[in-house]
């Protein structure tokens, strides 16, 4: 189970996805106060599918809503968070070694939803590493980290990953980085 680190939701029912080349990694979650009152028993909620067997995002993402009892109102979400394996710097999101090409209003439009987040995936990776502890965490350079320094993020995904944060104040400002798409001269 996952948390979206990009996306406050609180309160409300929302839909966060992570994915990349091969799989759409998804999980629907109902505000608590929305369980009591029902007196339902919340049924696992995360399921992976496998992007080959979808002809773009939409249908991967309303296949999943079905499979959990989430297609229709007052189930349906109406806010998204997806981590995309890819850069997304504007409406057209193409991902890094998949097929799948959208347009992130579009997608939003045709999902019915009142609000949609793209982010790449390293980004919210990058975002929740605040969120980890210390122990979990490892100092690159020698000494110890120190707080409120930037913090990078690099690792092996689609590509190579990367991302970082750089403090302002008391906020975050995440970098988006997209390594497995550069070029060296």
């Amino acid at each position: 189970m996952y948390a979206s680190p990009f996306v406050n939701l609180e309160g409300r029912d929302g839909l966060c996805a992570n994915c990349d080349r091969s799989s759409i990694d998804c999980r629907h979650w109902r505000h608590q106060r929305a369980f009591r009152a029902s007196r339902r028993r919340e049924a696992p909620r995360e399921i992976v599918l496998a992007c080959a067997d979808y002809p773009d995002i939409v249908t991967a993402i309303e296949h999943y809503l079905k499979q959990v009892g989430a297609s229709t109102a007052p189930q349906r979400p109406r806010e998204g968070a997806f981590a995309i394996a890819g850069p997304v710097t504007g409406d057209v999101i193409r991902m890094t070694n998949h097929v799948w090409q959208f347009s992130a209003a579009q997608t939003r439009q045709k999902l019915k939803f009142d609000r949609l987040i793209f982010m790449n995936d390293f980004t919210a990776l990058a975002m929740a590493v605040r969120h980890l502890p210390a122990s979990e965490l490892e100092a690159v350079g020698g000494g110890r980290a120190l707080p409120n320094a930037p913090i990078a993020l690099l690792g092996p995904g689609t590509g190579l990953g990367v991302s970082g944060l750089i403090p302002a104040g008391d906020h975050w400002i995440p970098l988006q980085g997209e390594a497995a798409t550069s070029r060296c001269p």
